[in-house]
């Protein structure tokens, strides 16, 4: 017969006992915690029951000028990331040289997919210019080749679609931009 011992775990209250019967057979104690649960107050019972309050979207007011760096794009794209809608205005403000002047630093990966689709949702069919500039201008950026090896197939689907958009008299602006982007 073997000996009973209790695991040192604590000294008022073992978690484990070895118990006798089987070779290192353990037990494991249960600690009863109904006594130690107190009862809900009426207050929290009250304030579970209540209607949630959704507060309305705040407004968003959209720049107008281009941004200067890479700050002023991320703030304004944090208001506006939820509807390309609002995305495509913000573009169209973006001069060609304003993508290198502001993607000069490190990008935000998740800023890119959305002008992506904000180009072809929208730019492409209201403004084609605008969109063949945006495209254009994010291609001759540095540092695009390193971009376009990481781009999804989803982000070359809508860059393929927004040249598909474009008119007859954009058409060679289109196939440089097919081939800048591979897609």
């Amino acid at each position: 017969a073997l000996p009973i011992s209790a695991a040192p775990a604590s000294p008022s209250k073992p978690l484990v006992q070895e118990v006798a019967g089987g070779v290192g057979a353990t037990a494991e104690l249960e600690v009863e915690k109904a006594s130690l649960a107190q009862p809900d107050s009426p207050r929290k019972v009250a304030k579970a029951q209540a209607p949630r309050v959704i507060k309305a979207a705040k407004k968003v007011k959209i720049p107008k000028v281009a941004p200067k760096a890479m700050y002023e794009l991320e703030r304004v794209w944090r208001d506006i990331k939820h509807d390309s809608g609002l995305v495509a205005q913000y573009l169209k403000l973006f001069k060609a040289t304003t993508f290198k002047k502001v993607f000069n630093e490190s990008t935000n990966p998740d800023i890119l997919p959305s002008f992506f689709v904000a180009v072809s949702e929208h730019l492409a069919a209201d403004d084609p210019t605008a969109a063949a500039r945006v495209l254009k201008s994010i291609a001759k950026r540095d540092g695009f080749a390193m971009t376009r090896m990481l781009l999804t197939e989803a982000d070359k689907g809508h860059v393929a679609s927004a040249c598909a958009t474009l008119p007859a008299e954009l058409a060679a602006d289109a196939a440089a931009i097919r081939t800048a982007y591979e897609c």
